[in-house]
């Protein structure tokens, strides 16, 4: 995943409750992505974090995450304010659709 900031950045400190059970300062921002994005997106995120998420990895990652993996992870209320805010087309999202209906809950 290719992010605007080539710098090594951290995630900001005010965004800690949001990551609880880690240690903030460990997690690499590139590398953690996924778990980065589905933490602020959703469980919770704030304006303020959901700001940065768009500055830090831009709306063309949010929208591969979300197209790759975040259709398992995000509630459907989440998936669709993104789907309308990142224009993701219809055929893309009846894709997630169908993959997110086959998803078997854990038993």
């Amino acid at each position: 995943m290719t992010t605007k900031n080539k710098t090594k950045t951290k995630l900001p400190r005010k965004f800690s409750p949001l990551f609880w059970d880690v240690y903030i300062k460990d997690i690499d921002l590139e590398e953690n992505a996924p778990f980065v994005m589905e933490r602020i997106l959703g469980e919770r995120g704030t304006w303020d974090a959901v700001v940065w998420l768009r500055k830090y990895y831009g709306d063309a990652n949010i929208k591969q995450y979300i197209l790759k993996r975040g259709y398992k992870a995000l509630p459907l209320k989440i998936l669709n304010y993104w789907r309308l805010l990142l224009n993701i087309n219809r055929k893309q999202w009846n894709e997630i659709s169908l993959q997110r209906a086959s998803v078997k809950p854990w038993r």
